[in-house]
């Protein structure tokens, strides 16, 4: 009978054990009271990403604390280079939309996954035969509370939406980030992202400049890069008809007349600038934003249901946190912060001094080039005059065009042929083409002409 008894006992206790365990795991995981306590490699070990199918390349996932007051958690998701080169740089991805998790371009752009069914038919994902982190180590931020798996222990009150609060939680991530990953700040860094990114991209950049110059730092920024680029959003969207117009969708009285409206919305309450885009849309709505040569759409909700199984979960270290792709009161709190006037002097010190690559696409029917290059016409940095006074090249291979390029001082402005907004999804080779002729020579390189 005491046998029995003991037995009972020690199955109690095992199960008592084992739940301990199982609510654990069911916890994301938080990385930073491991660095605190200068637990490294604990912190690599656990947020290692085993994936026994051997689909998802080494990489590592977790969560940084980054404001200690509000409890705000920026999730990540790190893949070093899978080619293993000893050199290739650090890029770090970066939150669009504003609202968007950086998993839509894991899964429709750059990223070493692509979307796929499974045997039963449910949404799954493979491995790309290319991708950016063929060559580079990627870094994808949900930098933005409530975007992918990032949270706040103060719930709304955690979402921060102008420069200076989003900028410190980003520069305490990279720190945190270096920390983790010492031997990557040996590393060339370049920041970016597509769309609204380029705020989030420019601000970072220009604190890591600061500090550079204070030497408070040695991190080896070598770089800013944008697809789709949103540099000032009063000025780009007053010409976003000019495309619909030469490419044939409308006529030249519709573009007037939508851009003398837009104007009217815009004057009448001058903070909300994206209500034009919003007007656009309305009136536009017989085409496909995203991509006007085509109606496919995004797959947003292929991707919300991958990054939502409870085994991407578990490999991820989430615990039970829910994925947000597009978080749509992320968008309507960041929108007077993303479209306020273009403040050119952070811009212009990072083109002084460092590498500035800015791409858009033909088929863009949201950032369009016209709309860009009205921006950049017009900043004053040293070399306005000679880009002015630029002419485009031709960027080819025998007799296909990928697209169109300027080569200014620190400048590489691209137009990528045959792309929508989802450009390194839409023509994923040439973008890993042109990173790594960014990385190597600046921009574009040994185009015949």
């Amino acid at each position: 009978m005491k046998m029995k008894t003991s037995l009972s006992q020690d199955s109690i206790l095992l199960i008592l054990i084992l739940n301990v365990f199982k609510v654990v795991s069911n916890q994301p995981l938080h990385l930073s009271p491991y660095l605190e306590q200068g637990n490294i490699e604990t912190a690599r070990r656990d947020s290692l990403v085993n994936d026994p199918t051997g689909v998802i390349p080494t990489s590592y996932s977790g969560l940084f604390t980054v404001d200690e007051v509000l409890k705000n958690h920026l999730w990540f998701w790190f893949i070093p280079a899978i080619n293993s080169d000893p050199k290739a740089p650090l890029v770090i991805w970066l939150t669009s939309g504003p609202g968007c998790s950086t998993m839509l371009n894991m899964f429709y752009g750059n990223g070493p996954l692509k979307l796929t069914k499974n045997s039963n038919g449910n949404d799954s994902y493979e491995r790309r035969v290319n991708s950016w982190a063929q060559t580079f180590s990627m870094l994808y931020i949900d930098n933005i509370v409530y975007t992918g798996y990032s949270y706040s222990d103060s719930g709304n009150k955690g979402i921060k939406t102008t420069k200076d609060y989003y900028t410190q939680d980003l520069y305490s991530f990279v720190q945190q980030f270096y920390k983790m990953f010492s031997e990557m700040k040996e590393k060339d860094l370049y920041v970016g992202g597509v769309g609204s990114a380029f705020k989030y991209a420019e601000s970072l950049a220009y604190k890591i400049h600061e500090d550079l110059q204070a030497k408070r730092d040695n991190i080896l920024l070598k770089g800013i890069y944008a697809g789709s680029p949103l540099l000032d959003g009063r000025t780009q969207l007053r010409h976003i008809y000019e495309p619909f117009y030469s490419l044939g969708f409308i006529s030249y009285k519709q573009m007037i007349n939508y851009t003398q409206e837009d104007e009217m919305l815009n004057n009448l309450n001058e903070k909300k600038h994206y209500l034009n885009l919003e007007s656009v849309i309305y009136k536009m709505s017989n085409l496909n934003l995203e991509n006007i040569n085509t109606f496919t759409l995004s797959p947003d909700t292929e991707i919300n249901n991958v990054m939502s199984t409870d085994a991407i979960k578990s490999l991820l270290h989430v615990g039970n946190n829910t994925f947000e792709l597009c978080n749509l009161e992320i968008y309507t709190q960041s929108a007077d912060d993303v479209y306020q006037p273009f403040q050119t002097t952070e811009l212009v010190t990072l083109l002084e001094n460092y590498k500035v690559l800015l791409f858009t696409a033909v088929f863009d029917g949201i950032i369009s080039s016209p709309g860009l290059e009205a921006v950049l016409m017009d900043m004053p940095w040293s070399m306005q005059s000679a880009y002015n006074d630029s002419v485009r090249k031709v960027w080819r291979e025998d007799n296909v065009v990928k697209g169109f390029y300027t080569y200014v001082g620190n400048l590489c402005r691209v137009v990528i042929h045959n792309a929508g907004m989802h450009i390194t999804n839409d023509q994923l080779n040439v973008t890993v083409q042109m990173m790594e002729d960014f990385w190597h020579y600046g921009c574009i390189s040994n185009t015949p002409q």
